[in-house]
C-alpha cells in the first residue's frame, strides 16, 4: 500500500530529485563528468523514498533497467559510447520514475541528444569525433517523463492500436 504523504513531504522529495537533476545537467554538460557524490546519495535516497512509499518493486526494475541498458552499452563499447557515471544516472532514473516512465525517459534523451548532436554536426561546431556528454539529456528526459510520462505512453499505445 501507498503511504500517503503530505503536499510538503511531496514537494521535498521531488525538490531533492530535481536538485540532482539539475546538478547532473550542468556539470556533466560543463565537464563531462558524473560525480559520484551526488549520484551515490541520490541513488540511496530515491530507494528510501521508494520503500517509504511503497513503490520499492516498480523502482528497483526500472533502476535494473535503466543500469542494464547503460552498462551493456558500457561493456560492448569498452567505455567509447558513454562514461559509468550514466550508468549510476539509469539507476536513479529507474528508482525516481519505476520501469515505465525509465523507458520514457531514455527514449527522450537519445532523441533530445540526437537533435543536438545532429545540430552541432549541421553548424560544423562539432566533428563525428567530439565527445557529447550524455547527462544532461538524461536529466532533461527524466523531468519530461515525470511530467508527462504518462500521457506520452497513452499516446503512443493509443497511436500503435
Amino acid at each position: 500500500t501507498f503511504l500517503a504523504l503530505s503536499f510538503q513531504e511531496n514537494f521535498i522529495i521531488n525538490a531533492i530529485f530535481f536538485s540532482i537533476l539539475i546538478f547532473i545537467f550542468f556539470y556533466d554538460f560543463l565537464y563531462q563528468e558524473i560525480h559520484d557524490a551526488v549520484m551515490i546519495p541520490g541513488i540511496l535516497l530515491a530507494f528510501i523514498f521508494s520503500l517509504v512509499l511503497g513503490n520499492w518493486e516498480n523502482a528497483v526494475l526500472g533502476a535494473m533497467i535503466g543500469t542494464l541498458f547503460f552498462g551493456l552499452q558500457w561493456i560492448i563499447s569498452k567505455g567509447k559510447w558513454l562514461g559509468s557515471g550514466d550508468i549510476r544516472i539509469g539507476a536513479f532514473m529507474g528508482l525516481m520514475l519505476g520501469w515505465e516512465l525509465t523507458l520514457v525517459a531514455i527514449m527522450s534523451a537519445y532523441i533530445f541528444g540526437s537533435i543536438y548532436s545532429i545540430y552541432l554536426l549541421a553548424t560544423k561546431k562539432a566533428s563525428q569525433k567530439t565527445a557529447i556528454p550524455l547527462g544532461p539529456f538524461l536529466s532533461l528526459g527524466t523531468a519530461l517523463a515525470f511530467f508527462y510520462g504518462k500521457p506520452i505512453i497513452d499516446w503512443y499505445l493509443n497511436f500503435m492500436i
